[in-house]
């Protein structure tokens, strides 16, 4: 897609943005989980802290030298891919933030949530993690089991599983559950 868009448009684009959308390779993938579990056994013993916070998101920054605009005037139809990017952010809980200035060029930050599970989502995940039954679920949640097999379809997908093991091994790797809250 990058390259053919570098053709057609005879513009660079920078190696590193050629990568978005590529599965990462496991070291950067597993890098984000060590490094949070570092950061986090950092704070245990040296901060002397009460809480401790923190967000899984996606950052993506894209930046040109060209032109420009006043990013401070309200939006119009010139700018409907802008705001077309805006929405799409929006519907997943991000943000995008513009910063462009006439003949300085342009600078897109989007921000994504990665955690992009809605709160019922995640409290049929936490459910599941724990290794509660569906009709146990739907029980719980006052809904009915097949709105509990709708989540449970949704929260796979989003995360990637295939099944209701997955859920609970990947709760197991991130320390979301531990061994002993198993049944």
């Amino acid at each position: 897609m990058f390259r053919q868009w570098q053709s057609v448009h005879r513009i660079h684009i920078d190696a590193a943005l050629m990568r978005t959308g590529r599965t990462l390779p496991a070291a950067v993938e597993d890098a984000p989980f060590q490094i949070t579990h570092e950061a986090l056994s950092s704070v245990a013993r040296h901060a002397q802290a009460s809480l401790v916070e923190g967000q899984q998101r996606l950052v993506l920054s894209v930046s040109d030298n060209g032109r420009g605009f006043d990013a401070t005037l309200p939006p119009r139809i010139a700018h409907f891919g802008l705001m077309s990017m805006r929405e799409r952010a929006q519907m997943l809980g991000g943000d995008v933030k513009i910063e462009s200035e006439i003949g300085r060029g342009t600078t897109l930050q989007i921000t994504l949530p990665l955690d992009a599970l809605t709160p019922r989502e995640r409290e049929v995940f936490d459910l599941l993690a724990h290794g509660v039954s569906s009709p146990q679920i739907a029980k719980k949640l006052v809904v009915s089991e097949a709105t509990v097999r709708t989540h449970i379809t949704s929260v796979l997908d989003k995360l990637r599983l295939r099944d209701r093991t997955q859920v609970m091994v990947y709760a197991l790797k991130r320390g979301i559950v531990r061994p002993q809250d198993l049944p």
